[in-house]
């Protein structure tokens, strides 16, 4: 697509995103009764974001020719074209749809797009720890200071369920990041203040773009038995370790980075699968869930504001809008931030149950 063309695109596509509420099949969203309505608001509109994000993906789609591409994924057109269809099965956009910039828009209000998967009847969403977490996931967000999420029973037709701990709802939506309440956007002398409207999310993919929403399509990412029907994921997906043999897109761990949790460790580990390839495994960018958070959010953003993001400067970079305190402390000064935000979890500790059927 030209650029021209694409910024016409981004504009319908963001009235699109905005406006849209029609979602014709939903997972079940479960939220403990005694959690704050505002979190409860929040939580809902995660979901929304996801697919905003997803759907962005998907129909802005350049390949390997994208510079933003280049800089998370393998530069083969194979492989672009897995990352393609991830974003297309979360979408639901048919993987051998072919279109331009009109035809996107025209199908993106389609109903065959916004009514989404049917398999998504089979994901339930929770806001914290649900009833029926394993056991050997109980306290999970204690342990990750409430902000972190995780997914379970992803192997199955019998109903995965991706948790969203607490912590994650002081994020700001999408639309807060465009349209930030001036409050949040000024400090008292008038100061803008990092993080909010395009002018705020710096020149470089950081902390600063992700939503509760960004948590939870890293979470999809890792849903086997959804993902599955993808042509190729037998191919690029490889077995978790010690599992029998069961396929996930996991979250990479190793030396340089030690893991492929965030901006600056996913463009880390992209530029040392070219250096050092006899480092890694297969397609290691593949099989990083963070790879497709972060491709996204670069894309959506770059669009959005109309500006170019480069690729995130340090490990900082992962930790702007956490470190600021979140955006609804100020409204709730007794919920206090741990030591880890961000996407990382604590040390030792996955995202996603590797515990097969």
């Amino acid at each position: 697509m030209r650029s021209t063309s694409l910024r016409l695109l981004s504009i319908g596509l963001l009235a699109f995103f905005l406006t849209s509420t029609s979602l014709a099949a939903l997972p079940l969203l479960w939220t403990d009764s005694k959690a704050p309505q505002e979190y409860k608001d929040r939580f809902a509109i995660a979901w929304k974001d996801c697919i905003e994000l997803a759907r962005f993906a998907a129909v802005s789609f350049q390949g390997t020719c994208d510079p933003t591409y280049q800089r998370f994924f393998e530069e083969e057109e194979d492989a672009a074209n897995f990352v393609k269809n991830v974003f297309r099965k979360i979408a639901n956009i048919p993987f051998d749809a072919v279109f331009d910039d009109q035809s996107a828009q025209e199908i993106l209000r389609s109903d065959t797009v916004t009514g989404l998967s049917p398999e998504y009847a089979k994901l339930t969403i929770a806001l914290d720890e649900s009833p029926w977490l394993p056991s050997h996931d109980k306290g999970y967000c204690n342990r990750n200071s409430a902000f972190g999420a995780l997914l379970f029973n992803q192997f199955t037709d019998q109903g995965a369920t991706s948790l969203l701990c607490p912590g994650l709802m002081t994020y700001p939506t999408i639309s807060e990041i465009i349209y930030p309440p001036p409050n949040l956007q000024y400090d008292a002398q008038g100061n803008q203040r990092p993080g909010w409207g395009c002018d705020g999310l710096l020149e470089r993919d950081t902390e600063l773009m992700l939503s509760p929403g960004a948590w939870l399509l890293h979470e999809l990412s890792h849903w086997t038995f959804f993902l599955q029907d993808i042509p190729d994921y037998n191919r690029f997906i490889q077995p978790i370790p010690n599992s029998n043999g069961l396929l996930c897109i996991v979250d990479y761990r190793g030396t340089t980075p030690i893991t492929g949790y965030g901006a600056y460790n996913t463009q880390l580990l992209k530029k040392r699968v070219v250096s050092n390839p006899s480092d890694f495994g297969p397609y290691p960018t593949l099989n990083n869930a963070d790879s497709y958070l972060w491709y996204a959010e670069s894309k959506f953003w770059t669009w959005v504001c109309q500006k170019n993001f480069r690729e995130a400067q340090d490990p900082s970079d992962d930790f702007l809008r956490f470190n600021s305190g979140g955006v609804t402390l100020a409204a709730n000064p007794n919920f206090k931030p741990g030591d880890q935000g961000s996407d990382h979890p604590l040390p030792g500790y996955s995202d996603f149950d590797a515990a097969g059927p």
